[in-house]
């Protein structure tokens, strides 16, 4: 009897794995290659995650903070800063980690991540700025800067991903 149900386990495993395999060429499939990242403009609105962004504004500076704290960009460098607006559309809070789900690819493919430090810094040039993890309660919106230290003319797209298995999306940031 124990010879029976092994034999039989056996045939349908074999059958379970033969029918789960597939001689099909899937290179040229669209439904198994990865999907291009959807590009905005600056001023469009856009979902990913049920959180709604929009990128208010860009602007190029070479220095931020007060009389008391301030900093000058690196030399050949620029600070970027980015005005963005997230609005959580979904039920529950959602936590967006700045520092990880938004980066700037330049024209080049070099990947860039916010800069935590000159946020610091623009904070005491008077702009509203993320943290680096922002924690945004259903229904509510949050505006703030993020800001970049790239070189300077520097072109390139903002990308952002809040979590891993959301699709990209880019804005375009000439």
């Amino acid at each position: 009897m124990n010879k029976i149900i092994l034999i039989t386990i056996i045939l349908l495993s074999g059958l379970l794995l033969f029918g789960c395999t597939s001689s099909e060429n899937t290179t040229n499939n669209p439904n198994t290659q990865t999907q291009q990242a959807q590009e905005y403009a600056i001023g469009e609105s856009f979902t990913a995650d049920n959180l709604e962004f929009k990128v208010i504004s860009f602007d190029e500076i070479y220095a931020l903070g007060s009389e008391y704290l301030y900093k000058e960009a690196s030399e050949g460098a620029m600070f970027y800063l980015i005005e963005l607006n997230i609005k959580n559309n979904s039920n529950s809070e959602k936590t967006v980690t700045i520092s990880n789900d938004i980066q700037i690819i330049d024209s080049k493919g070099r990947t860039y991540k916010p800069d935590s430090t000159a946020s610091m810094y623009a904070k005491q040039s008077g702009f509203e700025t993320f943290s680096i993890i922002e924690t945004i309660q259903a229904g509510l919106s949050k505006t703030g800067m993020i800001v970049f230290e790239m070189p300077e003319e520097t072109t390139g797209k903002l990308k952002i991903k809040p979590n891993m298995f959301s699709q990209e999306v880019t804005v375009n940031l000439n």
